[in-house]
């Protein structure tokens, strides 16, 4: 349940960041699958040893999703994209990793491609790790100071047996 919650949640802040923006960066082009991201080409084999070192890529990359957004390696658990309005459509990308959280949210602090910033970061520990990356660069509307807006949203959670990272991307077509 508390799964599902986060999951409504995320999905709630997708629709109000995109009725709250008036325009953002990206286009059909964004979407495309380009095959030379930083997270290459996705291979069908999943990490399924706990003592295996992090992984170093997104195992099952969607072609749908936006292939310029950084996302941290892992396996992708789900895709999901939303057509908000007739010019806006809001990915949201399932990711479990074997790295530990503070790893995550290291990988996101400091190995961004370049281009890429954190523009907004913010961390609870309440029943759990989470924390909340706003990110900033490609064509993607970045967030204001007091951390409202972005088109590229990241949520880290804490579980059990792996972190999960859900990565938000909000894409805007041209009138």
């Amino acid at each position: 349940m508390d799964g599902f919650v986060r999951r409504g949640t995320l999905l709630f802040i997708a629709a109000l960041l995109v009725s709250s923006l008036s325009a953002c960066g990206g286009s059909d082009a964004d979407e495309a699958d380009t095959g030379g991201s930083s997270q290459g080409a996705a291979t069908t084999e999943p990490v399924s040893d706990p003592e295996t070192p992090a992984e170093t890529e997104v195992v099952g990359m969607p072609a749908g999703f936006p292939a310029d957004v950084p996302v941290h390696p892992g396996t992708v658990t789900e895709y999901d994209p939303i057509a908000v309005t007739d010019t806006s459509t809001v990915h949201q990308l399932y990711v479990e990793s074997q790295s530990s959280f503070d790893d995550v949210v290291a990988w996101y602090q400091t190995s961004l491609p370049s281009g890429w910033s954190v523009g907004y970061f913010e961390s609870e520990d309440n029943q759990g790790m989470e924390a909340k990356i706003a990110l900033d660069g490609g064509d993607y509307t970045p967030v204001d100071p007091e951390g409202v807006g972005g088109g590229v949203l990241v949520g880290v959670f804490e579980n059990d047996d792996a972190t999960l990272i859900v990565t938000t991307v909000t894409v805007m077509e041209a009138p």
